[in-house]
């Protein structure tokens, strides 16, 4: 019987090949399907459906490059590009589509490597791992484990990615915590506590604003030299926490002010990530509300999250003028979605959360200028 290793090495030997020509998309995909049956999947079976027509409504249509199916049912798409092509957040979003119209949570990219990627619901897929177009690649031996038609499992690899997602998830959050912490502590676990008892307790807002906005925090870290990465990672004690009553926040405030256009306009945090969105849906204008709050997701700002409906401010039971003070509710900054709902962006950001942005705008290759003066 074969090893993974050397099926990965047969899989992979004409992609190697075909990388050094640098050939079209065409005689390539070529290539990988005739390749996916190294790892036992049959095109006479109807197991390897290249260039499937998927109707989206009763005009249009799209042609995934590869589909792979089991009994009839899609389990996991291909998206191919040449083998020098870098994949770009487009190409990310069109495998996302495929994806989600073929109702599979996991999808592969073929081009410049294999790159395999998890729909967590948001704009685009989250990659979990990657592997190079090379018969010693590292991690081949376990692409061909989840991949071998006869060790397939869809609800396997489903799981690996969940677990996966939560696991790169946690560590972006606990490093935007680390990172916050080090700009400006005592807000950001005023904002870690609002969160908690607001959120999870359901304690009134207000009332937890009043009672954190006497309190200021420091973090007395302790001592390990076991481990590189938790001598970096800041460890809340209950006997390293000083807790002291003051009249108010003492802590010089960062007033940056941040540019999207070059230079030509600087704006404060709060009138900044609004400009964000505005920007963002110039780009993508035919996303809906539900979309958009998956793109600006609650979590990047806090308990106020980044974006609200007007609507469901009107309506809620808490108290309108302090409410309506924590979003830019100027009628002509207002935003409406595709769908028809007129909404407003928080305008609640330091440096405890506004970092959330930054990272959010680095991952989409924006240009941000910030002005210190």
């Amino acid at each position: 019987m074969k090893s993974n290793k050397t099926i990965w090495q047969e899989f992979c030997y004409d992609l190697v090949e075909a990388r050094k020509g640098d050939i079209l998309e065409e005689p390539y995909q070529n290539i990988v399907e005739m390749n996916l049956r190294q790892l036992g999947w049959s095109k006479v079976q109807g197991e390897i459906c290249p260039k499937e027509r998927i109707n989206i409504g009763s005009h249009n249509q799209i042609e995934p490059d590869i589909t792979i199916k089991i009994d009839d049912k899609p389990v996991f798409v291909i998206e191919m590009k040449r083998p020098r092509n870098t994949i770009t957040p487009r190409q990310e979003q069109q495998l996302l589509s495929y994806m989600r119209l073929q109702k599979n949570t996991v999808g592969l990219y073929i081009g410049d490597n294999i790159k395999m990627y998890y729909d967590t619901n948001e704009d685009l897929p989250l990659m979990l791992w990657q592997i190079e177009i090379d018969l010693d690649a590292e991690g081949g031996a376990e692409f061909v484990d989840f991949f071998l038609h006869d060790t397939f499992n869809k609800q396997r690899i489903e799981n690996y990615c969940k677990a996966k997602a939560n696991d790169l998830k946690t560590t972006e959050i606990m490093s935007a915590f680390q990172q916050s912490l080090s700009i400006n502590m005592d807000a950001t676990i005023k904002q870690v506590l609002t969160d908690y008892f607001v959120e999870f307790k359901k304690c009134n807002k207000n009332l937890v604003d009043e009672v954190l906005h006497s309190l200021s925090f420091t973090i007395q870290l302790t001592p390990s030299s076991d481990s590189q990465s938790l001598k970096s990672m800041p460890s809340v004690a209950s006997s390293g926490m000083v807790v002291s009553q003051t009249s108010k926040d003492k802590r010089k405030r960062d007033l940056t002010k941040y540019s999207l256009d070059g230079g030509k306009s600087y704006y404060g945090k709060g009138r900044f990530v609004r400009e964000v969105v505005a920007r963002f849906i110039e780009h993508n204008p035919n996303l809906t509300f539900e979309q958009l709050s998956q793109v600006f997701a609650g979590h990047l700002q806090g308990s106020y999250g980044v974006i609200r409906s007007v609507d469901s401010i009107e309506k809620s039971s808490h108290d309108k003028k302090d409410l309506r003070s924590r979003y830019v509710m100027s009628e002509d900054l207002m935003l409406q979605s595709i769908d028809g709902v007129k909404f407003v962006v928080c305008n609640q950001w330091g440096a405890y959360n506004f970092v959330n942005i930054l990272n959010l705008l680095e991952k989409w290759g924006w240009n941000i200028i910030a002005d210190k003066k």
